[in-house]
């Protein structure tokens, strides 16, 4: 017993050690430098550059986190670009895509969902061809494009008719519009999926949806007229942080209440967003002042400032293995899984209630 205790022990250890930095690159579109840049988060520094093509702006992870699809888009460049991210390189270029602007990735990798402001557009495309599976008309400036955590529905903005659009992530066939606030930019959900967030940049507030029912039941109104940019929910779901853009700030709201639990200056006109899969950091791409900020939450204090490029514009985490959700080899199963779950398969009971 005293053996499997110190085994117990070991493996808690290494899970605490490397749950510090879950995410352990976080990822960097640079608009103006054309490039994707990779931070450690650990060391605070970027420790790579990936060229990828005119003005990268949203960007997603395919579920192995193996490939990243950027969209840029200038000068006859559009189109979504696919990173090796093992091997660090921009590996092809799907085209046919006008002026993307976001990236979604469906639950099984198989499809792509771009957001084309050039077509008014949700393309869906074929993550491994690039074959144009199906077109869908959202409306004029189609900005976000975001996968419900269920990964059945998409749901995508048209900033300039202020209206979010529901489809169905097989087949791309629409299935609601709802009426939201001025400028809608991006989407984010609570862990549930009973809750999306719309950040409306003009009218300074978040539009609160009713996934079950497909309805807006409220708005939160940002303070001192600040305008959201995008929202990342903490794994509880209940705070909001908010990028502000000419705000300067990150703002940490409660769902519920509207309360502003903390506030942050970030730099010049923060925008993307990500947070580490534990919700410890948060990650923001500040514009102008061409860095990234780490923030520790929940109280927003300011880690560091990192110089990221010229004009960074998107921010994805890509976390550790254990939080991926398709690992079919066995092999690679068992030599890569969380250690509790390596515990509890081979029957080590802890003799103390710890846990």
């Amino acid at each position: 017993m005293r053996c499997c205790i110190l085994v117990l022990s070991a493996l808690l250890a290494s899970r605490a050690v490397i749950a510090a930095a879950n995410c352990r690159e976080v990822i960097v579109s640079n608009e103006s430098s054309g490039d994707v840049a990779i931070v450690d988060p650990g060391l605070r520094k970027v420790i790579a550059r990936i060229p990828v093509g005119t003005r990268p702006r949203g960007m997603a992870l395919s579920p192995d986190r193996e490939r990243l699809f950027v969209a840029i888009s200038g000068k006859g460049a559009d189109g979504i670009g696919v990173v090796d991210l093992s091997a660090r390189r921009l590996a092809r270029i799907f085209k046919g895509v006008s002026d993307p602007k976001r990236v979604a990735v469906s639950a099984d990798g198989n499809r792509l969902f771009v957001a084309s402001e050039g077509q008014k557009q949700v393309v869906m495309l074929d993550a491994n061809s690039g074959a144009d599976l199906a077109r869908t008309t959202v409306g004029a400036d189609t900005e976000g494009v975001d996968l419900g955590p269920a990964g059945i529905w998409v749901y995508a903005t048209s900033e300039a008719e202020n209206r979010l659009t529901v489809l169905d992530a097989r087949s791309a066939v629409l299935l609601a519009r709802i009426a939201v606030g001025s400028r809608p930019r991006s989407i984010a959900f609570s862990p549930d999926g009973l809750r999306a967030y719309v950040a409306n940049e003009a009218s300074a507030n978040i539009s609160v949806i009713d996934t079950a029912g497909l309805r807006r039941v409220r708005n939160i109104a940002l303070p001192d007229d600040r305008m959201p940019m995008r929202i990342a929910v903490s794994p509880a779901g209940s705070t909001l942080y908010v990028s502000t853009g000419r705000g300067r700030e990150i703002l940490a709201i409660d769902p519920r209440s509207a309360h502003v639990k903390a506030r942050a200056d970030s730099g010049a006109r923060p925008r993307g967003l990500a947070m580490s899969p534990d919700g410890a950091e948060l990650y923001v791409a500040n514009g102008p002042s061409n860095d990234l900020s780490i923030f520790e939450l929940p109280r927003l204090r300011l880690r560091a400032r990192i110089q990221a490029g010229e004009k960074p514009w998107g921010v994805v985490c890509r976390d550790n293995w254990w939080s991926r959700e398709d690992l079919a080899d066995p092999v690679t199963r068992l030599s890569r899984t969380d250690p509790l779950e390596m515990v509890e398969r081979e029957g080590i009971e802890p003799s103390t209630p710890a846990l």
